[in-house]
């Protein structure tokens, strides 16, 4: 596969959430992805045009391989999630999960005493978190202003969501958490990140055997579905995002994100990549999860963030 080399983003004007500067160069991944990355930040703002029908996130989900690479993982990562955020904050309160699919993170927060609130606009997960978390604690669709009160909620957490909101949305969204959180309240934010082996490894690797990779590239912008990933961050450049919007970061870690027992399972989720595919290239993952032991990184950042005193903007 051949990729353009890159040039000046015009087909839209963009300007980056982060640093608000409109200068970008651009290079298409796949037919459907084009990737812009801003000159002022590094922040990589997706273009994806849709070439067929999409579909909601766990509507093609084999659920047995789900269940066996996913929600296991999940629930790991709430209570992982939980722990980290008693070591910085110790008041059991209110909490607002924006996205909160299948409930897992909810469920922990509810066990840990939390007053728990819970918003999932995909119809599967959001019946499924319900189910779990009691009827009146999850609400069907998208966070809006009309979600909660201003300063009604001590936590909100956003896990893996910032990435599908559309890059001209993310400014209005980051104020929107903000006058939601009472004074001292924290946003538990979780994002893939473009620090990652994986997402590294993936890229570098489209340029020499796109058709292989291109499976890998196509699931980690989400490109086939109803909500792709628009935005991709890394520590840098979510930080930027924040403070140029009213918040400072208390507390940041990286998470395992495809852990070794995972790995087949997760490939197998869904049929954008084929079987054969996945058992030749699982390989790589098993050796990609040794290295970022060592590096001390992974593709799934995790930051906690609270309101500045006296924010720019």
């Amino acid at each position: 596969m051949k990729h353009s080399a890159p040039e000046a983003a015009s087909e839209r004007e963009v300007s980056c959430p982060a640093c608000f500067s409109h200068e970008f160069t651009e290079r298409r991944l796949l037919p459907e992805v084009s990737v812009k990355s801003c000159l002022g930040c590094g922040l990589l703002v997706s273009d994806v045009r849709h070439t067929g029908p999409t579909q909601a996130e766990f509507a093609r989900v084999n659920e047995g391989a789900y269940h066996e690479a996913v929600s296991k993982l999940r629930l790991s990562q709430a209570q992982e999630v939980i722990l980290f955020i008693r070591e910085h904050e110790t008041n059991v309160g209110d909490w607002l999960d924006v996205g909160c699919s299948f409930g897992y993170l909810l469920m922990e927060a509810q066990r840990h005493g939390y007053r728990v609130f819970g918003v999932e606009p995909d119809k599967q997960a959001f019946e499924q978190a319900r189910s779990r978390i009691g009827d009146g604690l999850v609400r069907h669709g998208l966070m809006t202003n009309e979600t909660c009160a201003d300063q009604s909620v001590d936590i909100v957490s956003t896990m893996d969501v910032l990435e599908h909101i559309p890059v001209e949305v993310l400014p209005d969204f980051a104020n929107m958490i903000r006058r939601k959180l009472r004074p001292g309240g924290i946003w538990v934010i979780k994002v893939p990140s473009t620090e990652g082996a994986y997402f590294v490894v993936a890229h570098y690797l489209l340029k020499i055997a796109g058709s292989l990779m291109s499976g890998i590239v196509r699931r980690l912008w989400q490109s086939e579905y109803e909500f792709p990933h628009t935005v991709y961050f890394n520590r840098a450049t979510l930080e930027l995002f924040l403070r140029n919007h009213g918040f400072h970061i208390v507390a940041y870690r990286y998470m395992e994100e495809v852990p070794n027992r995972s790995v087949m399972d997760r490939l197998l989720m869904d049929n954008t990549i084929p079987v054969w595919q996945a058992y030749l290239i699982s390989p790589a993952f098993y050796f990609i999860n040794l290295i970022e032991k060592f590096r001390g990184k992974s593709d799934a950042l995790v930051v906690l963030a609270s309101q500045q005193q006296n924010p720019n903007r």
